[in-house]
């Protein structure tokens, strides 16, 4: 009978070890941005160049699926301020009673 190998990541994250490591898209960038300076540099030779190339385009696409969109359309100010008119409990103020009752 043989041990099958496989990654428990619940077992590995136990109380002993702390909290688990975070990353972020942040870090996903930086790596996308060595990459690209060890790149401009040479420092890949050119077997390397596609394995790396497939990494950046796959750190990309995560990172531009995942960032924030804050290209929230918003509505035109007319209609913000038109909604805002139309919406507002409002009194109608006779002017004549506010001067008579001074």
């Amino acid at each position: 009978m043989s041990e099958e190998n496989t990654y428990d990541a619940a077992a590995a994250v136990g109380d002993a070890k702390g909290p688990a490591p975070d990353i972020n898209l942040g870090d996903f960038a930086v790596t996308v941005a060595i990459i690209d300076t060890v790149a401009k540099r040479g420092a890949f030779e050119g077997a390397e160049l596609a394995d790396v190339g497939r990494l950046r385009e796959r750190l990309t696409n995560f990172i531009e699926f995942h960032k924030p969109n804050d290209e929230a359309p918003q509505p035109p100010e007319e209609a913000v301020a038109a909604e805002t008119l139309d919406s507002a409990d409002t009194d109608i103020i006779d002017i004549e009673d506010v001067e008579a009752g001074s």
